[in-house]
C-alpha cells in the first residue's frame, strides 16, 4: 500500500514538474489600414497593443505549484511541516547547505556535493538536476524557462 503511493507520487512529480511553459501572447491584428494606405491607429491604441504584447510577470507561488508535489515549503516546527513528502522539506534552503535536512534519504551524490542553495546553484539545480548533481535520486527533467526558474528561486527565498 505504502509503495503503491510511493509510486502514484512519484508519477505526480514527473508529470507535474515537466510541465511545458504556457506560450507566450497570440500576435496582435495590424491596425494600419492597407486600402488607404495611412496608420489609423492612435498614440494610446499603439501604447496599449504594447502593453498587452509584454508577457506578464510570473507569479512565484504558482510556478513552485509544480514542486509542490513532492515538496513542502511548511515550516518544520509545525505539524503541516513535519509531513514528509517524496522530497525534502524546503523551507528555509536557501543559503543552506544541500543534504542537510533530518529524516530525509539524500542521495549519496547529494549529501557529498559541496553546494550551498544560492541562486545560482538553485537556478542550474532547476534548470537540470539529473546533471547539476549527477547521481541524485531526484525524479524532475528540470524547467527551461529562465524566468520561470527565477520565479521559483525567489518564492523558496522568501520560505524562511
Amino acid at each position: 500500500m505504502l509503495r503503491a503511493v510511493f509510486f502514484s507520487l512519484l508519477l505526480m512529480a514527473v508529470s507535474g514538474c515537466g510541465e511545458k511553459a504556457a506560450e507566450g501572447p497570440k500576435p496582435q491584428k495590424s491596425t494600419t489600414d492597407t486600402a488607404a494606405g495611412s496608420d489609423t491607429s492612435t498614440g494610446a491604441e499603439a501604447s496599449a497593443s504594447t502593453a498587452e504584447a509584454a508577457p506578464a510577470p510570473i507569479d512565484p507561488q504558482r510556478a513552485f505549484r509544480p514542486c509542490a508535489v513532492c515538496h513542502s515549503v511548511a515550516d518544520p516546527s509545525t505539524p503541516k511541516g513535519r509531513i514528509q513528502l517524496a522530497g525534502p522539506n524546503l523551507f528555509g534552503i536557501y543559503k543552506a547547505k544541500a543534504a542537510q535536512q533530518e529524516n530525509f534519504a539524500y542521495s549519496n551524490a547529494l549529501r557529498e556535493a559541496d553546494i550551498v542553495w544560492n541562486e545560482e546553484a538553485l537556478d542550474a539545480f532547476i534548470t537540470r538536476p539529473t546533471t547539476f548533481v549527477r547521481g541524485n535520486r531526484m525524479a524532475y527533467a528540470g524547467e527551461a524557462n529562465p524566468e520561470k526558474r527565477a520565479a521559483i528561486i525567489e518564492y523558496l527565498k522568501a520560505q524562511k
